[in-house]
C-alpha cells in the first residue's frame, strides 16, 4: 500500500525593475510505499518514502533537479529467535542516533523485560544527500521494560567518527512512566569526551475523567548539538580533513 502525489511550483518576480523573471520552475513528484507480510516464524517490512524535483529551467542559478530519499530499508524479524534486523535508509531518534542514516539497526530481546539494541551507519544529515563514509557511527543501547511497576528504561552508548577523529563521545537515558492517567518521559545525553550535557528533557501528562488534561515540559539543549564536524561552520575548509592540514 501506499501514495503518489505530484506537484507543480514556478516562482517569478520583477527584482530591481528588471522585468518579470522566472526564478524556479519545478515539478516535484513524492511517494510513500509499505510491504508486509507476516510468515509463521518470519516477519517482513519494507518502506520507501521518496521525492524528486525536476527543475524544468535546467540554466546557472537555478534550483536544479534533485533524488530527495528520506527512508528506504528492509525489516526482518524472526519471532522464534527474538531476533530482528532492519537494513538501508531510515530515521532514528533514540538510543543516541541523532535521526536519519544509512546502515543497519539490530535488535534482540534477550527476555521479555529486556531489549538489546545494536546500530551503526553513516548519518545523513539532507535526504538528498548520497551515502557518505566519511562519518560513521556506532551506538548500544538497552531497553528495560518494569524496572518497578509503571516505569520503563532505556540506556545507550554511542561513538562517531569523522575522517578518522572523534566526532562525537554520548551516554544516555530515557524513563518512560505511564499509569493510565499520567505520564512522564525524561531524556538525558551527556557527551563524555567534551563533557558537556547536550540534551534534558522532561514531558509529562495528566488526564481527568472530566476530559481535562494537564501538560507540563522542560528542556534543556545544545543546538547544535556538539560535534568536532561544527568547527568547519565559519571555515573555507570543506572538510575536517582539510581542516586539520592548518588547524
Amino acid at each position: 500500500f501506499g501514495s503518489f502525489s505530484q506537484y507543480y511550483r514556478r516562482d517569478s518576480g520583477d527584482y530591481g525593475g528588471q522585468g518579470m523573471m522566472t526564478k524556479s520552475s519545478m515539478v516535484s513528484s513524492d511517494g510513500a510505499f509499505d510491504l508486509r507480510k507476516r510468515g509463521d516464524n518470519i516477519d517482513f517490512t519494507s518502506r520507501a518514502r521518496l521525492g524528486y524535483d525536476y527543475d524544468l529551467l535546467s540554466e546557472p542559478g537555478s534550483p536544479g533537479s534533485r533524488t530527495r530519499i528520506y527512508d528506504l530499508y528492509a525489516d526482518l524479524y524472526r519471532r522464534d529467535w527474538n531476533l530482528g534486523v532492519r537494513l538501508g535508509r531510515q530515521t532514528e531518534r533514540n538510543v543516541g542516533v541523532l535521526g536519519r542514516y544509512d546502515g543497519a539497526h539490530l535488535s534482540y530481546q534477550v527476555r521479555p523485560d529486556v531489549k538489546l539494541n545494536l546500530m551503526g551507519g553513516f548519518p545523513v544529515y539532507l535526504s538528498s544527500d548520497s551515502p557518505d563514509t566519511s562519518r560513521v557511527f556506532y551506538a548500544l543501547g538497552v531497553d528495560l521494560e518494569q524496572v518497578v511497576d509503571f516505569v520503563d528504561t532505556s540506556f545507550f552508548v554511542t561513538t562517531q567518527n569523522i575522517d578518522g577523529v572523534s566526532d562525537r563521545q554520548a551516554v544516555g537515558a530515557q524513563v518512560r512512566y505511564f499509569d493510565g492517567t499520567r505520564s512522564v518521559v525524561g531524556v538525558a545525553d551527556y557527551d563524555i569526551e567534551l563533557g558537556t550535557l547536550n540534551t534534558l528533557s522532561v514531558v509529562g501528562n495528566w488526564y481527568f475523567d472530566s476530559g481535562m488534561d494537564i501538560s507540563a515540559s522542560a528542556d534543556y539543549r545544545r543546538s547544535p548539538v556538539p560535534l568536532t564536524e561544527n568547527a568547519l561552520i565559519g571555515q573555507s575548509a570543506v572538510s575536517i580533513d582539510e581542516l586539520l592540514q592548518f588547524l
